[in-house]
């Protein structure tokens, strides 16, 4: 990031989220729909939103179908917008890891890292009657971790170079 955005400190953001500072992770559930519109497939699981934390890692979610047993080969559905604000639909294998880019992330590269806007979706014919399981794992910094804006840039210039800035929430 030091060669792209001269405010950045190199190392910041690895130094944040070394082994030694939190690591949080949340087991997150969706249930089958009930009475599911086939006319109406793309149903937001969770809203569209960005996370605060430094970095989220999102493994392959599992699905299950209601007798309990697993059903392979189903995309993410996982959204994300990209820099043009297009919705691009993350394909990754079930033994893969996506890594997210969070506020904080943003915050200690100077704006040079934009926090990833997404969503979780039901985005196949075949989600609608399933169970879906994932693990996000938010990488965050220790308590005591002094968060600072990178020297020479003003809080007013980075949040202005946010493209996102205005449009979706920060969670946790």
């Amino acid at each position: 990031s030091s060669s792209v955005n001269r405010y950045y400190i190199k190392n910041t953001l690895l130094n944040s989220c070394s082994p030694l500072n939190n690591a949080i992770g949340r087991l997150l559930m969706y249930y089958p729909e009930e009475n599911s519109d086939i006319n109406k497939r793309k149903k937001e699981l969770i809203g569209w939103h960005r996370d605060v934390a430094n970095l989220t890692a999102l493994p392959h979610p599992m699905y299950f179908n209601q007798k309990g047993e697993i059903q392979n080969n189903v995309k993410s559905g996982i959204i994300v917008k990209d820099k043009n604000k297009n919705e691009i639909e993350i394909e990754y294998q079930e033994n893969e890891l996506i890594i997210q880019i969070g506020a904080l992330g943003f915050i200690l590269s100077g704006g040079c890292l934009v926090s990833t806007p997404h969503c979780a979706m039901n985005s196949q014919d075949s989600i609608y009657d399933l169970y879906r399981i994932t693990i996000a794992l938010f990488m965050e910094p220790q308590d005591n971790y002094l968060i600072k804006i990178p020297y020479g840039i003003s809080q007013k210039e980075l949040f202005e170079n946010d493209p996102y800035s205005n449009e979706y929430k920060l969670t946790t």
